[in-house]
């Protein structure tokens, strides 16, 4: 009996491991409150497990009238919005435009340059020192001076290094190859709706038929008003919206500035140029 048992909780566990990813977490909020919406599962009446968000205010405070979610359901809604708002060709042009000046100005900021040329100079150094040995003047300055001199190549070498990794030029056009390639995933796939939330999305906030979207890549307060198409029941996904450049600004949303967007990092430039 004890065996049967131990094998009934490792299968809830088990389904509770393949659900337990919540990939709107620290992203999604209740539109009524602007409170935190966290993941959490249960067991319905006829022994099946489900997923949800619920809103975190109406858990703890009672103060909100916000239902819960559907998990997978919302998830998909906004990997849909995201392709259909977001990764349109007007908006990728945009994406593409902005990340090379970015990338620009910041290689433009970067004292590569200048330690470069402080290497060349600290090896010039070096090198008159080492002829003035070969030519018979050897004083013990020189002994110190050139391991001071060695030093701060070991110094400006190091310095040098780090600059270049962090420098990088971008090519627009394998960029907007790259984000076209990205728009023919299937919004029903739980990795490429990973994918679309840990790069696009900033922030969901959840109202009872539609959401707004605040996504990364933007130098503005970029929000985009969506509608929810059919429910969590019939498995209705995306739908039309309407952009919203600062609606809710002044209730909690956030305010983009102008920078590489927070989600992309060397690593991810590098697969697109």
């Amino acid at each position: 009996m004890a065996q049967q048992k131990l094998g009934v909780h490792k299968e809830t566990r088990a389904r509770h491991r393949d659900n337990e990813d919540y990939l709107l977490t620290g992203k999604l909020y209740c539109g009524h409150c602007l409170g935190a919406m966290v993941g959490l599962s249960g067991r319905g009446h006829l022994g099946s497990n489900y997923f949800y968000y619920a809103c975190q205010t109406r858990r703890i405070q009672k103060t909100c009238d916000r239902k819960n979610v559907k998990k997978d359901w919302i998830e998909e809604q906004v990997t849909r919005a995201v392709l259909h708002y977001v990764l349109n060709d007007e908006t990728v042009e945009w994406i593409a435009n902005t990340l090379v000046e970015v990338a620009k100005k910041r290689n433009a900021e970067s004292k590569l340059a200048e330690y470069e040329k402080r290497l060349n100079e600290n090896k010039k150094q070096i090198m008159n020192i080492l002829r003035a040995v070969e030519m018979g003047i050897v004083t013990d300055e020189f002994k110190e001076r050139v391991e001071e001199l060695n030093e701060e190549k070991k110094q400006l070498t190091g310095l040098i290094e780090i600059e270049r990794a962090t420098s990088y030029a971008i090519d627009k056009y394998r960029v907007i190859t790259y984000l076209e390639s990205v728009r023919k995933g299937d919004p029903k796939d739980k990795k490429f709706q990973r994918q679309i939330i840990n790069d696009f999305v900033r922030a969901v906030y959840l109202y009872d038929d539609y959401f707004k979207l605040s996504i990364d890549f933007t130098g503005k307060n970029t929000v985009y008003k969506c509608p929810f198409r059919g429910s969590p029941d019939d498995g209705g996904g995306g739908g039309n919206g309407t952009k919203s450049g600062s609606e809710a600004s002044g209730k909690g949303l956030y305010n983009a500035s102008i920078a590489i967007p927070r989600n992309v990092t060397t690593a991810t430039l590098t697969k697109v140029v």
